[in-house]
């Protein structure tokens, strides 16, 4: 017969007590399209009013309890998005099987709140409060604990009237499709032009939040990130397996009870989520520019004087433009403020364990994502910090082990020549643009004086254009140009002494 664990009495001791709050992130495309999607303007995130405006279907904009963040990471206001997600079947007891003994968990759900920055980032949170009276839960009921609360029954608001039952870890795709269904206009909404892609869901992330004294540890793989300063808390990210992929779920511990501790704690967890969504977002967008949903149209054709009949189109392609331009430059700003934050806060490098979170990038979608943004018609200094957050979404480069010579394409519409960036990121080990263009001024000088034979032309020639990329900061130009440089400017260099130099044209030749 089963061991049973006497249920917790309301109102006892609790054994512990966690804050458990499930993230889906929510990417929102429509400003990037040309055509109208029919998008509604209110509420006017992220100056929402609070008590006035409302998503349909979701719920009224209420004022955050305890406030945002200073500054521009906001969330002051959020919707009570109560109407959006229901658990109907819902028991405030649970029962946890685990090892052949039945174990206890009373749970709450204290919120569930949407958030949306007005442009493209928008996430659906919803927490519970959770509370165990038995001392001796083993950590295997703690992961029962959490695969019961994501494997529950959960109605989502996907039109009038309309509503469809999955598990909580299986939403984000009604949680997207019902987002953009509430907040477009009711006569835009079954229109044939409507695309599902417009509005994507990203990955899920779980974060607890509990006392030191609780000792809430998963059974799962992990590693712990310990703060620093006086706050004494811990952060800990497991890999959790749901429907054959990882889900992030952070463990957040806070071991100083007074406010300032509370307060920072509380801070953390806010940048944590936000961190997620606008990684997330980030990567969805990217995807689509870089399966052509999304296109930057050339500027020189477009500022061409239209026909009338053309006008409206051509002022919304350029629109789109500018507003996708405005958003990567919004969003690289901000995903380093954000780590910049949670790496104050943690006093460690809490970005890289961050990116360990998220879904990796192989190398054949970082290939296609790279050559997307390179054909483009953005901005340069636009285009190079979504390179470099490319390069960088789970750690450097360097841990796919790409080294010499020129490396085939992997992915479907991934190129040969992609692996440039690949090549150019190894060759620099760390130098920075400047070092290289003064270095390949040098050498083109010296090259000069020593060449007699024509080819010795051609290689000036190569090193002359590297040169000119590197001083303009395009450094995959510049390497593709001392592709073309051959052994004679290698020697040179050599003979020179310019060690970034050397480096790099020994990669270009794949030694």
């Amino acid at each position: 017969m089963r061991n049973c664990r006497s249920p917790p009495l309301a109102g006892g001791e609790p054994f512990f007590i966690m804050l458990l709050t499930v993230q889906f992130p929510l990417a929102d495309s429509r400003r990037f399209i040309p055509q109208d999607s029919g998008r509604l303007p209110l509420p006017q995130w992220p100056a929402a009013v609070a008590d006035t405006d409302f998503v349909r279907g979701f719920g009224a904009i209420r004022r955050r309890g305890a406030g945002g963040l200073d500054g521009w990471v906001g969330e002051s206001v959020v919707c009570e998005a109560r109407k959006a997600l229901r658990l109907p079947n819902s028991p405030r007891l649970l029962t946890l099987e685990y090892a052949g003994t039945n174990y206890y968990a009373w749970q709450q759900i204290v919120f569930r709140r949407l958030f949306a920055d007005g442009f493209s980032v928008a996430k659906f949170e919803i927490g519970y409060y959770v509370q165990l009276t038995d001392p001796a839960c083993p950590t295997g009921a703690i992961g029962t604990l959490l695969e019961s609360i994501l494997n529950a029954q959960v109605s989502i608001a996907v039109g009038v009237n309309s509503r469809k039952t999955v598990s909580l870890i299986q939403a984000s795709k009604l949680m997207a499709l019902s987002y953009q269904r509430s907040t477009t206009k009711a006569t835009f909404r079954d229109d044939a032009s409507s695309q599902p892609w417009w509005v994507t869901a990203g990955s899920p992330t779980v974060l607890i939040e509990h006392d030191f004294y609780e000792r809430v540890r998963l059974p799962y793989p992990g590693k712990t990130l310990p703060f620093g300063g006086n706050s004494g808390s811990n952060l800990s990210l497991f890999h959790v397996p749901f429907n054959e992929r990882q889900l992030a779920v952070w463990v957040l511990e806070s071991i100083h009870p007074d406010k300032f501790a509370k307060s920072e704690t509380r801070a953390f967890r806010i940048c944590l989520l936000r961190l997620h969504a606008e990684r997330e977002v980030l990567r969805s967008v990217l995807r689509h520019l870089a399966t052509n949903r999304i296109t930057v149209p050339n500027r020189v054709e477009t500022a061409k004087i239209p026909p009338p009949t053309e006008s409206l189109k051509i002022s919304r392609d350029l629109q789109a433009a500018e507003d996708l331009q405005y958003y990567f430059n919004e969003a690289t700003r901000r995903l380093t403020g954000l780590a910049k934050k949670a790496d104050i806060i943690t006093d460690t490098k809490f970005a890289q364990l961050a990116r360990e979170a998220s879904d990796a990038l192989n190398p054949g979608e970082r290939e296609a994502l790279l050559l997307a943004v390179q054909n483009s018609e953005m901005r340069r200094s636009v285009s190079r910090k979504i390179e470099q957050f490319i390069i960088n979404y789970n750690g450097p480069m360097s841990e796919y082990n790409i080294s010499g010579g020129q490396q085939a394409a992997v992915g479907t519409g991934a190129i040969a020549s992609a692996n440039v960036f690949h090549q150019w990121n190894q060759s620099i080990n760390g130098a920075n643009l400047d070092t290289l263009g003064e270095q390949l001024g040098q050498l083109r000088s010296e090259m000069k004086k020593r060449g007699t034979q024509p080819e010795h032309d051609t290689a000036v020639g190569a090193i002359a254009e590297a040169e000119t990329e590197a001083k303009k900061g395009d450094g995959p130009k510049a390497f593709a140009s001392l592709k073309r440089a051959g052994s004679w400017a290698l020697d040179v260099a050599k003979d020179l002494g310019v060690a970034v130099t050397v480096e790099a044209l020994k990669q270009a030749a794949g030694m």
